[in-house]
This record gives structure tokens, sequence and C-alpha cells, in this order.
């Protein structure tokens, strides 16, 4: 095992793409952790991961272009709910003209 730190927005899912080159490997992680693979991560926090990845061409790729997924949703997209074409009514709250 080896221990990689969740930076913010990240989720197990994205933990398992970036350091296991497969999304299927975040059930592992979250056994690993005890967590759900839902639940949210901190910022910091401690993830165990296996020390071999799932997919070594996915992960090498990622490591070599240092990409960090990191797509959670987060409290500033909250506070945007209900905005956007998606949740507007036309000819109320979206005028045609």
């Amino acid at each position: 095992m080896k221990t990689v730190t969740a930076h913010q927005g990240q989720s197990i899912f994205d933990i398992a793409i970036q350091w296991g080159g497969d999304v299927a490997w975040a059930i592992t992680v979250a056994k690993l952790n005890g967590l759900s693979v839902t639940e949210s991560l901190v910022p910091g926090q401690q993830v165990e991961i296996p020390d071999q990845p799932a997919n070594r061409e996915v992960f090498s790729y990622y490591y070599r272009k240092g990409l960090v997924p990191a797509t959670s949703i987060t409290t500033e997209f909250d506070a945007v709910e209900n905005e956007g074409l998606d949740y507007w009514i036309v000819e109320v709250d979206f005028i045609i003209t």
C-alpha cells in the first residue's frame, strides 16, 4: 500500500483514475479506506491506494502530464443551483423576443 493526498475538489473516482488508471479502481480505494465511493474527500486527506495501478498506461499518461482530476461538486457550484437554461422557464425567466 501507499498513501496519496487528496487535492481540492477530488473525489474517490478522481483518485482512482489518477493513481490507478481505471475508474473501477474506486471501489478498491473506497474499501481500503473504509469509505463509500460517493463520500467526499477533504483537501489534504490521506488516502491509501494499492501499490500497482490497474491500468498502467492511463496512470502513466496522467503522471507524465501532471494531471490532477478534480471533479467533485463544490459549495461554490452549489451556490448557483437552479440557474441556467435547464431551470429557466421559457417566457417567464427566459424571454424570447
